[in-house]
């Protein structure tokens, strides 16, 4: 798991810092090679006279540590060395690349950082060397990988949401979750859940400040906050505004429990009280750590659509791998990332070991993605993920996307708040961002 920083575009130009955490997300993860082939990374540098050290900087190194032995059978000349992130992760890499100083060779980005760093000049263009390998990327996260037309980004991780249910808690009261299709049905399943529990059990709880779910649902929608051409504020488009006053709708509503935060969620997810929820991949994972009792309890399902035969994708945090301008090792560097995030062999040591959802499209056949998982009571998950992944609709961070998402709070909270209509709401917002960033 890594921490959401803000941090404004002139922030970013006035300061090396990435100003302070105010939301947890969970990220990390890597991709597969095409069918035949035993590794992607055969195609990287050649041998070296000596080996040459590759040193690399994440906030979650343990899983690349035990793909090694690996990846130094076939690549005996290449040393890899890890460093955990430690506290002012993203000041000293924005230092480094503000400066032109040596601090790494590759580094751990998470998705909406990407735009900021690339702007900096101080990230390698990796774009000849992704390409032979663009097919065969999920296309959002191939896209969050790209600033200005070039790619920056290695894909690390997917993550795809599905609807997670605790089976127990619906059995008991006679639920059914894979019934759900819109988002009206799963208000309502909320709403008879709530009445049936004496409000013990809900659908799960809302945080005010948290751009989970509307932004996701809006993407969901095809809007955004930019639009894919990062020329236009588009935020006050119906996808925004209608995304919003839904959560205005289920905020009044019995559905859900209002004000949560992190651990009251865990605690949720634990009792029982949050019962019928959209998440990512990787939230299996803290509640699996948080509540082992529950293990078993859990299933998933399709996310609900907007209308009938809509998307039923939309995903939830992520991060991309980059290589610094100033490394001395850039062919090294991409041989071993293409191993790690482009190979199969790569990819489910990954899988294994550090739960890092791949995010290659031939992941869907993989053997691992298509066992029983004891988590979710031996229901054959990971393959719904994966096709999960596969469909998400591209969007974009953009530069901007901290100092945007300030207003947006704001506006957000004076929707929950009764203050003003989403329409209103939106269409302010959009114009203070238009202002601020000089978009159309």
């Amino acid at each position: 798991m890594s921490n959401l920083h803000n941090l404004s575009r002139r922030d970013l130009l006035r300061t090396a810092g990435l100003g302070t955490a105010t939301l947890a997300l969970a990220a990390c993860a890597a991709p597969a090679v095409p069918a035949g082939e035993d590794s992607a990374a055969d195609s990287g540098a050649a041998p070296s006279q000596e080996p040459v050290t590759v040193t690399l900087i994440s906030w979650w190194n343990h899983p690349f540590r035990d793909l090694m032995p690996a990846f130094n059978d076939i690549h005996p000349d290449i040393q890899v060395e890890f460093t955990d992130s430690g506290t002012g992760y993203g000041e000293k890499v924005m230092t480094a690349m503000v400066s032109g100083s040596e601090l790494t060779d590759i580094v751990g980005s998470q998705d909406y950082n990407l735009p900021l760093w690339a702007a900096t000049g101080g990230m390698a263009d990796l774009t000849d060397h992704m390409a032979p390998h663009q097919d065969r990327i999920v296309p959002y996260k191939l896209s969050l990988g790209v600033y200005e037309g070039k790619n920056y980004g290695v894909p690390w991780d997917g993550s795809p949401c599905l609807l997670y249910y605790r089976r127990d808690i619906t059995e008991q009261y006679g639920i059914d979750p894979t019934a759900i299709s819109s988002y009206e049905d799963w208000q309502a399943t909320g709403e008879e859940l709530s009445a049936a529990s004496d409000g013990e059990s809900r659908l799960w709880g809302i945080t005010k400040n948290n751009y989970f779910p509307w932004l996701s649902w809006t993407w969901q929608r095809g809007g955004g906050i930019y639009d894919l051409q990062l020329q236009n504020v588009i935020v006050d488009q119906p996808e925004a505004v209608q995304s919003l006053a839904f959560l205005k709708t289920l905020w009044d509503s019995d559905a859900v429990f209002q004000d949560f935060s992190w651990d009251i969620g865990l605690a949720s997810y634990k009792d029982g009280s949050s019962a019928i929820f959209p998440g990512a991949i990787w939230l299996a994972g803290s509640i699996e750590a948080n509540a082992p009792e529950t293990s078993g309890q859990w299933a998933v399902t399709q996310l609900p659509a907007w209308m009938e035969g809509g998307s039923r994708a939309f995903t939830w945090g992520g991060s991309q791998l980059c290589i610094l301008e100033t490394s001395k090792n850039k062919a090294e560097a991409f041989t071993f990332l293409e191993y790690s995030q482009l190979s199969q062999a790569g990819q489910e040591v990954l899988w294994t070991s550090g739960a890092l959802f791949p995010v290659l499209h031939e992941a869907v056949d993989w053997p691992i993605m298509n066992e029983p998982v004891e988590f979710y009571g031996g229901q054959v998950a990971l393959r719904m993920y994966a096709e999960v992944n596969s469909a998400v609709k591209p969007f974009v961070w953009g530069e901007g996307w901290s100092e945007s998402w300030d207003v947006l709070v704001q506006a957000q909270s004076q929707v929950l708040d009764g203050d003003m209509g989403a329409e209103d709401a939106l269409a302010a917002a959009a114009q203070e961002i238009r202002d601020l960033q000089g978009l159309g």
